[in-house]
């Protein structure tokens, strides 16, 4: 199990492996993990060798960056089953995973365009690929259902995990664009903690936020 950040953490990596350790419990299966595993540095295909040699038989890639930069690495170890999130790569012995997320987001679509009273609305994404773009339209689906005359303001991140960058997205959607909540994709929980500040509502993503007030309505 290879993942970006840490298991104990509240967001994307702690959901993601709180699911596998469950199933891995469930099934008597033993779990080799490699933690704070960033993307696009080379790590992941250490990682993937050093799994090789402590025995894994599976080895699921848990960030979207992990499949097009090990490619050559897991076309070595045929005998070795992957599986990778929301991956655009493929091979003989790795295909591609993904909770049908859409739905939760197009509920929660719902939510923010029963509760906005701008008609204005702030989405923080990450990066354009296929999986954020489809919860991005799920979502806006979901608004578009209940309030036709709501608007979906999108500002990219570019990144599943930058504080100052979540952070600044989401102050210019309340300065510039007006929205009453924001809603975001990203691992932590920064955009959630600005609308909290900013006074105003919020959907979460990963695991349902502690601590805030009412103005945090869900947790896709």
């Amino acid at each position: 199990f290879i993942m970006t950040g840490e298991a104990n953490d509240g967001g994307w990596n702690g959901m993601h492996y709180q699911g596998m350790k469950n199933a891995c419990e469930e099934f008597g299966a033993k779990i080799l993990l490699k933690e704070n595993v960033l993307e696009g540095t080379g790590d992941c295909q250490e990682a993937i060798h050093e799994l090789a040699k402590e025995g894994a038989e599976l080895i699921i890639l848990t960030s979207y960056g992990y499949p097009m930069e090990v490619k050559n690495v897991i076309s070595e170890y045929p005998q070795i089953a992957f599986y990778a999130i929301s991956a655009e790569y493929y091979a003989d012995n790795m295909t591609s995973y993904f909770g049908r997320m859409y739905q939760a987001r197009y509920l929660a679509g719902i939510l923010a365009g029963m509760q906005t009273k701008t008609n204005q609305i702030g989405y923080v994404a990450a990066m354009a690929n296929t999986e954020v773009n489809r919860g991005i339209n799920a979502f806006t689906l979901g608004v578009k259902k209940v309030n036709p005359e709501a608007t979906v303001h999108v500002y990219w991140s570019q990144s599943w995990d930058n504080q100052a960058k979540e952070e600044k997205a989401a102050e210019y959607l309340i300065e510039q664009k007006n929205v009453d909540l924001l809603t975001y994709h990203q691992n932590q929980h920064f955009v959630a903690r600005v609308a909290e500040q900013a006074g105003i509502y919020s959907i979460g993503y990963n695991e349902a936020v502690s601590g805030l007030s009412e103005k945090y309505l869900a947790a896709a």
